[in-house]
C-alpha cells in the first residue's frame, strides 16, 4: 500500500501558502548567503587572507549556483518525471492517488524552480553581487550524455532512478541553512520552505521505488540497478567550475587555485559526506531488492557507496 503524502497539499505546500518576500532587507547582524561550515574553500589560509569581504562575496557566489542547480534540476530531470507520471506514463499501473500527486509535485517544483530565479535576481540586486559562474550543472550534463544513447523507454526508466535518488537523498543544505544564524533570514525562509516539500516528495519518490522496482522487468532492473550509484556520485560531488572561475575572476593563478580546490575538498572527506548524504537512498534500494543483483552490489561497492 502506497502512502499518500501529498493528500494535505492544498493546505501545507508553499506554492499554496505565504511567499518568502526576497526584495525585504534582512535585519540580522552582517548576514551571508551561505552558510560557511558547508563551503570547505572558505576556510583556506589564502581565501582566508583576502579578507570577509572576499568571503561575502565567495558565498554568494555559492548560493547563486545552489539555486541555480535546483532551478535546473526541478525543470529538467524532476519535472520530466513528474509530468509523465501525472500522465499515468510508468512501467505498471499505480493508485490513482500517486497520479495525482505526481501532478502537484509538478506543480511544487515548478514553484520551486520559479523562486529559484526569483531570489537570485532579487539578491543580485541587493548585493550589488552578480551571479557570473553559474553554468549548466554537471549532473546535468551527464545525465544529458547518458540518456543521448538510450532508447525512449531505457531513457524513462533512468530518468525514474535519477530522480528517485535526487528526491531520496538527505540534503546537508536543506538541513542546515534553515537553523544557520549565520545566513540571510531570507535565504533561511527560501532553503525551509523548499525543505518542507522535499520532505513529502521524499516519501512519495521512496514509495514508488518500492512499489515499481518488484514490477520493473528483469531487463530494465540489470540496467538500472549499476546505475544508482552513478546516479548517486554524479549528484553529490562537488561540481567546483563555479569556484573556479570565480578564483580566476579574482586574480588566482592556477597554482593557488589548484591549491584551494585540493586542499579544500580531500577525496577522502567528499566519499564520507558522499556516503553520509546517501544513506536513507542505499537503504532503500537494500530493502526493494536492488543488492540481489551481483553486478548492481558491485557497482556501488566500485564507487565507494558502500
Amino acid at each position: 500500500m502506497i502512502r499518500d503524502p501529498m493528500k494535505d497539499w492544498y493546505d501545507v505546500s508553499w506554492v499554496r501558502n505565504d511567499q518568502v518576500a526576497y526584495d525585504l532587507p534582512d535585519t540580522s547582524n552582517s548576514p551571508v548567503l551561505f552558510s560557511p561550515s558547508l563551503v570547505p574553500a572558505i576556510r583556506h589560509p589564502l581565501v582566508v587572507e583576502r579578507g570577509s569581504a572576499f568571503a561575502e562575496r565567495l558565498l554568494a557566489n555559492r548560493f547563486y549556483t545552489y539555486a541555480d542547480f535546483t532551478s535546473v534540476l526541478e525543470r529538467d530531470a524532476i519535472n520530466v518525471v513528474a509530468g509523465r507520471l501525472a500522465r499515468k506514463d510508468f512501467w505498471c499501473s499505480l493508485p490513482a492517488h500517486v497520479y495525482l500527486g505526481a501532478g502537484r509535485i509538478y506543480t511544487d517544483e515548478a514553484f520551486h524552480a520559479q523562486e529559484s530565479d526569483e531570489i537570485i535576481a532579487a539578491t543580485a540586486r541587493s548585493t550589488k553581487i552578480e551571479p557570473r559562474h553559474l553554468h549548466r550543472p554537471r549532473f546535468m550534463r551527464m545525465l544529458e550524455s547518458l540518456c543521448s544513447g538510450m532508447d525512449t523507454t531505457t531513457q524513462k526508466v533512468a530518468l525514474i532512478g535519477f530522480s528517485t535518488v535526487s528526491e531520496t537523498l538527505i540534503s546537508s543544505i536543506l538541513d542546515y541553512i534553515p537553523n544557520d544564524p549565520l545566513v540571510a533570514p531570507s535565504v533561511r525562509g527560501f532553503v525551509r520552505e523548499h525543505a518542507r516539500d522535499e520532505g513529502r516528495h521524499h516519501i512519495f519518490f521512496s514509495d514508488v521505488l518500492t512499489y515499481g522496482w518488484p514490477r520493473l522487468s528483469k531487463a530494465y532492473q540489470d540496467v538500472l540497478g549499476p546505475l544508482l550509484p552513478r546516479f548517486v556520485r554524479w549528484f553529490l560531488e562537488p561540481d567546483l567550475q563555479w569556484l573556479t572561475s570565480f578564483l580566476q575572476e579574482e586574480g588566482f593563478g592556477s597554482q593557488e587555485i589548484e591549491r584551494i580546490v585540493g586542499e579544500s575538498y580531500a577525496e577522502s572527506e567528499v566519499s564520507e559526506s558522499i556516503r553520509l548524504a546517501a544513506r536513507h537512498s542505499i537503504d532503500l534500494f537494500n530493502e526493494v531488492g536492488v543488492f540481489e543483483s551481483d553486478e548492481a552490489r558491485e557497482a556501488f561497492s566500485t564507487l565507494d557507496l558502500i
